[in-house]
């Protein structure tokens, strides 16, 4: 599962959130 945790502190003038994240192969071969 993948969890984002959004500051509810933001600026107001941030409309958008870059959400950005890196998968890893964990499958064993």
């Amino acid at each position: 599962p993948v969890r984002f945790i959004v500051d509810r502190d933001l600026p107001d003038d941030v409309k958008s959130l870059t959400l950005a994240y890196t998968l890893f192969d964990v499958t064993t071969r």
